[in-house]
């Protein structure tokens, strides 16, 4: 009976340290997720910030004012479309469509 009692308190001591152990892991892993969740906070704020930036430095109207006042570049006069010699052209105003051409086969290019 002895030995019961002795085995049964060893057991119950393991378990405990057992359960001690998983509740500490688990603290610890919430708290890197919780670290984890905040870095993804700071990288997606981050990432819209720059394509905002981006954005605003691709956009034409800056890349034309640049172009003309600091760089000294001027709008050309006109504008001529050349395609390949494959290809069909029809011409809009400044604008150039170029139209699908059909090999002998019958296949788009």
């Amino acid at each position: 009976m002895k030995n019961i009692a002795v085995f049964f308190l060893i057991f119950m001591v393991s378990m405990s340290f057992l359960y001690l152990s998983l509740q500490a892991e688990i603290v610890e892993k919430g708290f890197v997720l919780s670290l984890k969740n905040k870095r993804i906070e700071s990288l997606v704020a981050n990432k819209d910030r720059i394509e905002i930036e981006i954005s605003h430095l691709s956009s034409m109207d800056r890349i034309k004012e640049i172009a003309t006042n600091k760089l000294g570049m001027v709008l050309p006069e006109k504008t001529i479309f050349l395609a390949a010699a494959d290809q069909k052209v029809q011409l809009k105003g400044s604008e150039a469509a170029v139209a699908e051409h059909v090999n002998e086969t019958g296949l788009k290019r």
